[in-house]
């Protein structure tokens, strides 16, 4: 005898839901590969970078077992000119927008001398930016 709470499912309703979920999987399989067939061909896909391709990739592999997609963070990267002019990235925190670096005297001038009513308008002028002496 069933109580209000238990639900009376048949072994066919049982088989039938697990054959839709397989089914749902492999649609998703097909449509990946058909996708990933096409990726290389798209103009929109010719400039990015191998890491933007492999995001791509894992993302592909996400959507076929039904798991949240991830957005693409990319890495920040110095120029040759940036390291010639002594600009280091030391630290990146992934997903906050953070970066911090290390300039040399080249670029950050007299700000090593400037007194502290000075860094206070610089601070309230350009307040996404930290200067540390």
């Amino acid at each position: 005898m069933l109580t209000g709470n238990e639900k009376s499912t048949s072994i066919l309703a049982k088989v039938g839901d697990a054959a839709s979920g397989v089914g749902n999987f492999l649609g998703r399989g097909v449509k990946v590969l058909v996708k990933g067939a096409v990726y290389p061909i798209q103009p929109k896909n010719w400039f990015k970078s191998q890491a933007e391709m492999w995001h791509d990739i894992k993302n592909g592999g996400r959507y076929v077992i039904g798991s949240e997609l991830e957005k693409y963070d990319p890495t920040i990267e110095t120029t040759q000119a940036s390291e010639n002019l002594g600009v280091e990235i030391t630290e990146q925190k992934e997903g906050k927008g953070k970066v911090a670096s290390l300039a040399s005297r080249t670029l950050t001038g007299d700000i090593l001398y400037l007194n502290d009513e000075k860094l206070g308008q610089i601070k309230k002028d350009l307040p996404n930016v930290t200067v540390f002496r």
